[in-house]
């Protein structure tokens, strides 16, 4: 009985391995180079990620396949089996001197690998800019304001002139703020305006809101 038991876990671990194995579709690689999007110059260690999705279109799950730099002359290179019953995506994961990758005028998020190809990758990115926002309070309806970047909570207390500076902006591309105002002991917003602003290509954009 033992005999039989071991056997038939022998050939389920073979007909495990198979499938496995006729799931691959060979090699895939991934390969460019990354260049500052207005002066062309190379741009070493540039975080780029490889993600793989699996499942349907209205249930996928994303795993985090790995990330890399692009080396001293801006390169980057990878390669990974693929398998045919999931797709592959490469992106930009957070860098603190320039911004997501761009292919075209209007970048998606995430660009396509195709399996079992070689895939050339020639992104441009824009280094980030500074925006300074001045805040400035010229009526008493509130007493407080909360300000939002796209990124975080940039100010939240009395509605007071002050400036307030964001370090990751994107030139020539529109930077939305929101801001929140309120009236204290009441802790919810009274009354909410969105704003953008167009961001220069300056090193520095300064931008004024009042209220």
């Amino acid at each position: 009985m033992k005999k039989v038991l071991l056997l038939l876990a022998f050939f389920s671990l073979i007909l495990n391995s198979c499938k496995e194995n006729e799931n691959e579709e060979g090699e895939t690689i991934i390969k460019g180079i990354v260049t500052d999007y207005y002066s062309g110059q190379v741009v070493s260690d540039y975080g780029i990620k490889i993600e793989g999705c699996t499942g349907g279109l209205f249930s996928s799950t994303t795993t985090l396949l790995d990330t890399f730099i692009t080396n001293n002359r801006g390169e980057f290179y990878y390669s990974f089996y693929g398998k045919k019953d999931n797709w592959y995506n490469i992106s930009s994961i957070d860098n603190s001197e320039y911004s997501r990758i761009y292919q075209s005028v209007n970048p998606p998020e995430l660009y396509h690998i195709n399996v079992a190809d070689v895939n050339v990758f020639n992104f441009k990115t824009k280094k980030y800019k500074i925006c300074k926002l001045q805040l400035s309070k010229v009526s008493n309806l509130y007493s407080h304001i909360l300000v939002y970047s796209p990124y975080n909570l940039l100010y939240a207390g009395k509605f007071i002139d002050t400036v307030l500076i964001v370090n990751k902006a994107i030139p020539e591309e529109k930077m939305y703020f929101r801001f929140c105002f309120y009236n204290e002991p009441y802790y919810y917003n009274e009354k909410e305006i969105q704003k953008y602003y167009v961001i220069s290509l300056e090193d520095t954009t300064i931008v004024k809101f009042e209220y």
